[in-house]
């Protein structure tokens, strides 16, 4: 065992995620991350049930329409990262 074995603590589990999280990374598309908090934002709320259940969404002026959906202020309350799948809250800061 050399130097650098010894002094890594990981173990073969982590070794395998964090090639996990660079293989993602890599392929990502190049661009400029810009650092945010997460802020709570309006949801529009589907009226209809679907499969007994309500649906909602990120609000979206285009889709919006006061006969399909019942507008609820603050309701996308979080959101799940796209590489890892933490939930981002608000207040959190998170790289768009």
């Amino acid at each position: 065992m050399n130097v650098s074995q010894k002094m890594s603590a990981r173990t073969p589990e982590e070794e395998v995620e964090e090639k996990n999280w660079r293989d993602a990374l890599g392929t990502a598309p190049e661009r400029d991350f810009t650092r945010r908090s997460f802020v709570c934002a309006p949801a529009m709320v589907k009226k209809e049930l679907v499969n007994g259940h309500r649906t909602w969404s990120p609000y979206d002026p285009s889709k919006f329409s006061k006969e399909e959906y019942d507008l609820v202020e603050g309701m996308w309350d979080h959101e799940h990262c796209a590489v890892c799948w933490q939930k981002i809250q608000a207040g959190d800061p998170y790289w768009q």
